[in-house]
């Protein structure tokens, strides 16, 4: 077995958590708020993959009208297998959402889930995934989610998207004019 930091640990329970994979390194960034920088993320998807922890499968998705392939990240079998590697990340304990026991408004509204092309949001929980939430939304540009975002996200989620890289200037200036 490949010897793994406790960095890579928590990164390999962030895409375990995640049902549908994650996409790239920002994503797996985003999803450990912060812990893990988009940088570092990518170092260790490569080491996953070439590891046989994750696969990358390819989707297509539609986004803005067009279509275009997207690769997933996802947990592989083989790890799954792996008694070892899942004691390790079982006792992390991190905070995963669960439908059962979850408030109904602390919920993605059903109008805005075609937003969530990459996750399942009814997995979402709004403050633990806040900041993802927030910044789908606000990428989506459409004025009853913004006005969602800022009703129901913390401002403190909302500021952390100024911390990601490459965020659309539109999105920064809307955060800074209008997140407390």
């Amino acid at each position: 077995m490949v010897s793994l930091s406790e960095s890579e640990v928590e990164a390999l329970a962030v895409i375990r958590s995640t049902p549908n994979g994650i996409v790239d390194a920002e994503d797996l960034s985003l999803r450990s708020r912060g812990k893990i920088s988009a940088d570092i993320a990518q170092t260790f998807l490569n080491k996953f993959e070439n590891g046989g922890f994750i696969n990358k499968k390819p989707h297509v998705v539609m986004t803005n009208g067009k279509t275009r392939r997207i690769y997933h990240h996802e947990f592989a079998l083989l790890a799954y297998r792996d008694s070892h590697l899942n004691a390790l990340i079982d006792q992390l304990n991190l905070p995963i959402s669960s439908i059962t026991d979850a408030d109904p408004n602390d919920r993605i509204p059903e109008r805005f889930y075609h937003f969530f092309w990459n996750t399942d949001p009814r997995n979402l929980d709004i403050e633990y995934d806040g900041t993802y939430i927030a910044l789908q939304l606000l990428e989506a540009v459409d004025y009853e989610a913004t006005d969602w975002v800022f009703a129901n996200i913390s401002p403190e989620n909302i500021r952390r998207i100024l911390d990601i890289r490459d965020v659309d200037p539109q999105i920064r200036r809307l955060i800074e004019v209008y997140s407390p």
